[in-house]
């Protein structure tokens, strides 16, 4: 045992049983010793433990930091030797340790020995090293002092960077020169010493030469003077020169200095060039552009500054903007400035400033200046301004806030991607909820899939797509409009309209189409059946289902007296499940008093024709009692009148809710009851005329349609003069008794025989359209109406026909049917607004898709003059050019302001005509705001593309297709080819042999197949070296002519290193394989050996001894058998190494043929070599202590052993059924080696050991994989 002062080591040792053994040396030697697996543990015990002399660091520490990133963090915290173990001594690992520590490194096989020695000598050494660092610090210093001392002369003159000689004088030869003088004149200094300037030609002229002697001479000295000179290549130079005469080794010399200001020179005519392109450059931006110094004080303006603030330079210059500007905008000018001040860093701000009593915004560019010597002398600015652009966007703004629609950007995967919205629109969901969402997630199903089908079709189309739909809002039904108009190839925006009024307008418009209807086929009926109680019903039922109502009816004045008024129901329509209000009232025989509040009501209904109720304003208690008894919520009374006397009135009964009727609704039912009171009125007054024949004689006269009076047998009974006139005889012809179907064409002959029949027969009024003939033969289209009409006995009498020549009607009817259909297509079908202006350009006729441009209704836009939406043009503008204008017509863009303010640019094409003897000017107008809009960002794409182009690190050229030849190359390709722009552009990249011919026939052929998308070539430089490129091409198309854009990458290096990495990891490969194979034959001598030394063994504690260590030496040697039978070298089959294993456990320990050992493995588990040897030597362990231990000699038993996967955990286990440990058995505290080794193992696997004695012995080692 050394004897030394107690030291504490740390020893860091991943390898649980070289830690152990070496921690016993160091411990059997006196020193403390702290250990650690892990270097991360090791620093934080260098923190915990102050007392640690000394630390033993492994390289190869496995997961986590190695050894040599440990020391370096233990260094950081305390100043200690460190020693590195390494089972490797090559140049790389040597060179390793010795960027860390200079203490050394002990191979792991040295010995106790070496390792000992080691240890002390480093000990020792750290104690010199402290002591002699106090004394080295004061050495270095005093050393310091006498070097400066000793070397500033020599310093001076040979570091110096202007030239320095010393020359004998009086004959002018060179004594000394220094290496500056020799790069100045190009001679070296063997060249110069001993040699003179007037033999080595160095003056350019003899004159600068006597002018130096003479003030030398004269002076003793000259300064700085400029002369010429001649450097050794015959080129001349400018130099400054400065001499004195000295002393030098006792002899009279002349020291010159020379500095060569050739090239400042030349710089300096550089710099006047540069300056006086910087000042034209400066002065020509129109913007304004000024420099300050650090305290706020103009340095200089340029022209367009002292032009746009009425300025001139040199009375700006040292003034700061409180002298210029007014101070609210000076302020805001100054704190910018001192942002850029303090930050040293360039900005951007938007500033505003008063100009010639005009505000202007400008985009000012701020940005440090650094003087000759890079020091932070002032600030420059560029601003330019912006008040224009700023005005077109707050135009824009308005105009897109002023749009009461809900627009939506989608790309074309669905996604919404932003929205503008109104404030007071009404939403299905608030718009934010739907960003970044996809149409599916936010809308349902069937409107999503409809929604994503338009946005498809409108991308493929390139067109305006569009559909209607309704959703259910805060329980209202709403419908909508939504417009998909595509913005690229992958965008579409969304325009959402709510059309819920102009629906409801349109249902409105339909219900009274529908009114119309009924009561168009109601006044059908009554001329062929009059008032009849089934015409009564049709009408009560039709009206009844259009308004969705409970009931309606008709009631008759029966009697009137001073004192009441006498109703009776005489028809009635209930809807499904509502009661009749006859039974529940005496509606046969409904009296009213006439001085009653009920009366009242009735005399309102006598003025103004009509009369509505509603249960929630009844104040009269027996009104209240009809409406309750009834259900009724609310009613409506129409007077149905005959000669303006009241004959009685028809009423709508509402039971389910209070319905307040609209004006057109009610409008439309008092046409009804009107054309009820017609007929009955005519009624009255065909009876009226039946009394008198005369008068009815004079009446069918009179009539100017045809009339004709039949018997029931079709024979003529009277003809009105019309009907001789219209059939083409003489007002005197007489045809009495003759057929009325003489003057029917064949054609319509046997439907006019039915009908005569049938009107004869069901008496109901008739009337149809018929092909007749005159007296002539010529036939004409008529429309005839015939009746039945009775004999005094109300018998059936005959027919009277009346005949209606309708050629011209259905001529001219054909004629307005079919300009309307054209004027539909041509107008309303247009894509474009189209408007049509009288003289005084007032709005004449126009389309729906004018007034939705521009937002009015169509009442409103009737009464708009073309200067109420062109404000780009005066009133007195616009009337000349209407007078103007004519049949060739003019085209232009102008903008339109719409109804909300709202500005859109416009396309307008207009031509003049006289129409009827009055002018007209017809007016196509065509919204391009999004088409103004794109080329705007058309423009502004184009200048982002020549900024990625130009300022691209990568090379990128512009190829015309049609002739392979370059259009443009951006400065990385110059750099990457070795050619220049001007050899670039006008050839082809085979002009310039930039391909090898292998690539150009590939390059050729994949451009012909459009194919050539990422890959790797070789080309050749312009000086001939070989570059490897990976190419991507793409096709472009700019002014209708196609272009390649082709993007080359240099991989050069990158091909360089991958074949180096791959020439390394293979030699690698190799030497690994033979170096595990020795290990495995080392590994097998050193068993041999042991089996040698235990055949001369007879103490059986020792053999013992002997053969266990052969076994766990066998373990590790299996190891590395399989590494070298296989190609993987990185890990182990387990099931594998382990079945191995067994196998040589067997062979060293000559089982027992009583044991029998029943082995389970998991198949195909591999895992890493370094955890493989630790799982290796614990089952060792185990099963050896069950072989030897289970069970007594030559009794029979089975030992279980295997490896298992449980909860993503591995198990190793060893079972026995034998007597087991000793009652008080503990692991922990057991002497023997074996099971502490399995302990310390498992601890390394960061893994848990388990021992269960109570059936056997059951041992399990369980760690993560």
């Amino acid at each position: 045992m050394q004897t030394h002062d107690k030291k504490t080591i740390l020893l860091v040792e991943d390898e649980a049983i070289i830690a152990l053994s070496t921690s016993k040396i160091l411990k059997n030697n006196g020193y403390d010793v702290f250990v650690c697996h892990k270097g991360t543990k090791a620093v934080d015990k260098i923190t915990d433990e102050p007392s640690i002399d000394l630390v033993l660091m492994d390289i190869n520490l496995g997961p986590g930091i190695d050894g040599v990133e440990a020391a370096s963090e233990i260094l950081k915290i305390k100043n200690l030797p460190i020693i590195f173990l390494t089972s490797h001594s090559e140049q790389k690992t040597v060179e390793k340790v010795k960027s860390i520590t200079s203490y050394g490194y002990v191979i792991k096989s040295s010995g106790e020995f070496v390792l000992l020695e080691s240890i002390a000598m480093a000990l020792k050494l750290f104690e010199v090293n402290n002591n002699l660092l106090e004394y080295i610090k004061e050495r270095e210093k005093a050393e310091l002092k006498l070097k400066l001392s000793e070397n500033r002369l020599s310093t001076i003159f040979h570091s110096s960077p202007a030239g320095i000689c010393i020359n004998e004088i009086t004959e002018g030869l060179f004594i000394d020169v220094n290496e500056a003088f020799c790069d100045i004149t190009g001679y070296t200094k063997e060249e110069l010493i001993g040699n003179d300037p007037v033999n080595l030609n160095l003056w350019y002229n003899s004159a600068d030469e006597k002018f130096t002697e003479k003030l030398i001479v004269e002076k003793g000295k000259i300064s700085n003077v400029e002369v010429k000179f001649r450097k050794k290549d015959g080129r001349n130079g400018n130099a400054m020169i400065s001499c004195e005469m000295i002393e030098f080794d006792e002899r009279s010399c002349i020291l010159t200095l020379v500095n060569d200001v050739t090239e400042i020179k030349s710089y300096s005519l550089a710099l006047l060039e540069s300056q006086s392109r910087f000042r034209s450059f400066f002065n020509n931006l129109e913007s304004i552009v000024w420099m300050k110094d650090l305290e706020g004080k103009f340095i200089d303006i340029n022209d367009f500054t002292e032009e746009l603030l009425n300025v001139k330079r040199k009375d700006v210059i040292g003034k700061t903007v409180n002298d210029i500007f007014p101070n609210s905008d000076a302020e805001l000018f100054t704190e910018n400035d001192s942002k850029v001040i303090s930050s040293g860093k360039l900005n951007v701000f938007e500033e505003r400033a008063v100009i010639n009593e005009e505000e202007h915004l400008f985009l000012s560019t701020k940005f440090p200046l650094y003087d000759t010597e890079g020091k932070y002398s002032s600030i420059g600015a560029i601003c330019t301004d912006i008040t224009e652009i700023k005005t077109i966007e707050k135009e824009k703004d308005a105009i897109f806030k002023a749009i009461p629609d809900l627009m939506f950007k989608i790309n074309k995967k669905g996604i919404l991607l932003d929205y503008k919205c109104a404030d007071d629109l009404e939403l299905y969901r608030p718009p934010e909820e739907f960003l970044g969402k996809n149409l599916s997630d936010v809308l349902p199903a069937d409107l999503a899939r409809e929604a994503m089908l338009q946005v498809k079709n409108s991308l493929q189309s390139r067109s305006v797509r569009s559909f209607d739909y309704l959703l259910e809002i805060n329980g209202e039904t709403r419908f909508y409009e939504n417009r998909f108009v595509p913005v690229n190839n992958d965008f579409v925006l969304s325009i959402i309209r709510d059309i819920t009024e102009r629906k409801r307008t349109e249902d409105s418009l339909s219900q009274r189409e529908k009114i119309l209807s009924v009561i168009t086929k109601f006044s059908e009926k009554l001329f062929s059946g009059g008032t009849s109680d089934q015409n009564l019903s049709f009408l009560l039922s039709e009206l009844g289902r259009i308004f969705n109502l409970s009931r309606t009816y008709i009631f008759r004045k029966e009697s009137e007296n001073e004192e009441h008024l006498v109703f009776k129901l005489v028809n009635e329509w209930c809807n499904n499940g509502v009661f009749s209000a006859a039974e529940v009232l005496d509606l046969e025989n409904f009296v009213v008093d006439k001085n009653s509040e009920y009366s009242l009501k009735l005399n309102i209904l006598k003025e103004k024709g009509y009369l509505p109720g509603y249960v929630e304003e009844m104040d009269n208690e027996f009104e209240k009692y009809l409406m309750k008894v009834q259900d009724l919520f609310s009613y409506l009374f129409i007077a149905i009148y005959i000669k303006d006397e009241l004959w009685g009135m028809i009423g709508f009964d509402e039971c389910k809710y209070s319905r307040r009727w609209e004006e057109h609704e009610i409008q439309a039912l008092t046409t009804a009851s009107k054309i009820i009171g017609g007929a009955l009125n005519k009624e009255q007054t065909d009876i009226e005329l039946a009394n008198s024949k005369e008068l009815y004689c004079n009446l069918i006269n009179s009539s100017p349609d045809s009339v004709t009076i039949t018997d029931l047998t079709g024979n003529l009974v009277l003809t009105s003069e019309k009907a001789l006139e219209l059939f083409g005889y003489d007002a005197k012809e007489d045809l009495t008794g003759l057929s009325a179907f003489i003057h029917v064409a064949p054609e319509s002959l046997e439907h006019a025989i039915e009908r005569f029949n049938a009107v004869l027969k069901g008496g109901a009024f008739e009337s149809g359209h018929y092909i007749l003939r005159k007296k002539d033969g010529t036939v004409f289209n008529a429309e005839i109406s015939a009746s039945r009409y009775s004999d005094s006995a109300g018998n059936p009498g005959g027919l009277i026909i009346v005949t209606r020549d309708i050629t011209g009607k259905l001529k001219q009817e054909r004629q307005i049917a079919e300009d309307h259909i054209r004027r539909k297509i041509l107008i309303d079908g247009s894509g474009d607004g189209i408007v049509v202006l009288d003289e005084n350009g007032k709005v004449f006729e126009f389309n729906k898709k004018f007034a939705q441009m521009l937002g009015y209704s169509t009442e409103e836009l009737k009464n708009l003059f073309v200067w109420d939406w062109d404000k780009k043009f005066s009133k007195d503008e616009i009337i000349r050019m209407i007078s103007s204008v004519n049949e060739t017509g003019d085209h232009f863009e102008t903008v339109h302001t719409r109804k909300d303010g709202s500005r859109i640019d416009v396309e307008l094409s207009n031509n003049g005509a006289v129409v009827n003897g009055r002018k007209l000017v017809f007016c196509v107008c065509r919204d391009i705001t999004t088409r103004k809009s794109i080329q705007k960002k058309i423009a502004e794409s184009e200048i982002k593309f020549s900024k990625i182009f130009n300022n691209s690190p990568i090379g990128i050229s512009i190829i015309r297709v049609k002739d392979m030849k370059y259009a443009e190359v951006n400065e990385a390709l110059t750099k990457l080819s070795g050619y220049n722009r001007d050899e670039f552009i006008g050839k082809t990249p085979f002009e310039l042999n930039f391909y090898s011919e292998d690539v150009n026939n590939g390059i050729l052929e994949a451009m012909k197949c459009d194919k050539l998308k990422g890959s790797e070539y070789e080309l050749k430089r312009k000086d001939g070296t070989p570059l490897s490129v990976k190419i991507l091409r793409e096709i472009i198309e700019f002014e209708n002519e196609e272009y390649y854009i082709t993007i080359i990458t240099d991989i050069t290096d990158n091909k360089n290193h991958e074949l180096a990495i791959q020439k390394s990891l293979k030699d690698k490969e190799v030497l690994l394989k033979e170096l595990q194979h020795r290990v495995k034959n080392n590994l097998s001598v050193i068993s041999g050996l042991l089996h040698l030394e235990m055949e001369n063994l007879r103490d059986e504690h020792t053999r013992n001894i002997f053969q266990n260590s052969i076994s766990r030496i066998n373990s590790l040697s299996a190891i590395y058998e399989q590494l070298y039978s296989t190609d993987d070298i990185s890990r182990v089959d387990l099931s594998v190494y382990l079945v191995n294993l067994i196998e040589s456990m067997s062979r060293t320990y000559n089982i027992n043929e009583n044991l029998v050992l029943v082995t389970s493995f998991e198949k195909n588990l591999f895992i890493d070599l370094k955890r493989a040897v630790l799982i290796g030597l614990i089952f060792n362990e185990l099963v050896t202590n069950a072989l030897k231990y289970a069970y007594p000699v030559n009794e029979k038993g089975t030992i279980n052993a295997g490896f298992k996967l449980s909860d993503g955990n591995a198990v190793l286990y060893v079972k026995d059924s034998g007597a087991g440990l000793p009652p008080h058995y503990r692991a922990d505290t057991e002497k023997s080696l074996g099971l502490r080794l399995v302990k310390m193992l498992t601890e390394q696997l960061e893994g848990t050991f388990k021992l269960d004695n109570s059936s056997g012995v059951y041992t399990e080692v369980k760690f993560g994989l």
